[in-house]
């Protein structure tokens, strides 16, 4: 019975699939949080060039 039980966890130990699906997802959230404050960052940058330009465009009076 004991060799049986020692067998199991050998081959439980070699088994690697789960570890290589923890370190993929490890690595898709890390992109994913680049990704996000990326977007963020583009986000505020682009509002605020828009932003100026209203307010230019309405201090020349071009807006009315």
């Amino acid at each position: 019975m004991g060799g049986v039980a020692v067998k199991r966890l050998l081959q439980f130990a070699a088994n690697d699939q789960g570890a290589t699906a923890v370190e993929y997802a490890v690595m898709l959230s890390l992109i994913v949080l680049v990704l996000l404050g990326s977007a963020a960052l583009v986000g505020q940058r682009t509002h605020g060039m828009w932003s100026s330009i209203q307010t230019n465009l309405t201090d020349s009076g071009a807006l009315k």
